[in-house]
């Protein structure tokens, strides 16, 4: 099965956080599960906000940054923190019109529709590149 995503995002050997604000911070949970129930790898979810104002501090060369950054009010604060992360030395990709994930541009307000399929996406390349067992809960 082939998913045309990088390879190497996310990796194994540092934290995961998925990060999304106003409608999109549904998204940034559910690609999170995702992580969890497909890849079986942790993710964090979090809001853009209260991830600026703490776990930022953490950032480092192994950590690893999902971020969801639709063309809405919101976006130069995403851009932001994105540049931020990686200044710290942090990977990020961003989904959104025109980012790392793209999908069209269309309204903020319907962007948790589109947005999620790069999330998916991402969790089902993690989980082939980790090996883990596609369809398969090890707890029931």
């Amino acid at each position: 099965m082939s998913v045309p995503m990088e390879g190497d995002f996310p990796k194994d050997d540092g934290p995961l956080y998925v990060l999304g604000r106003g409608p999109s911070v549904g998204s940034a949970r559910a690609a999170a599960l995702w992580f969890h129930e497909i890849a079986h790898m942790s993710a964090t979810p979090m809001t853009g906000g209260i991830f600026r104002h703490g776990p930022i501090e953490a950032v480092g060369r192994a950590f690893q940054v999902i971020g969801f950054a639709p063309k809405d009010i919101d976006l130069t604060a995403n851009l932001a923190l994105a540049e931020d992360i990686r200044g710290a030395g942090g990977a990020v990709r961003l989904i959104g019109p025109d980012r790392d994930w793209a999908y069209p541009e269309i309204s903020p307000l319907l962007a948790p529709l589109v947005e999620i399929v790069p999330a998916q996406r991402a969790a089902l390349a993690a989980a082939l590149a980790r090996g883990a067992p596609l369809g398969e809960t090890r707890f029931r």
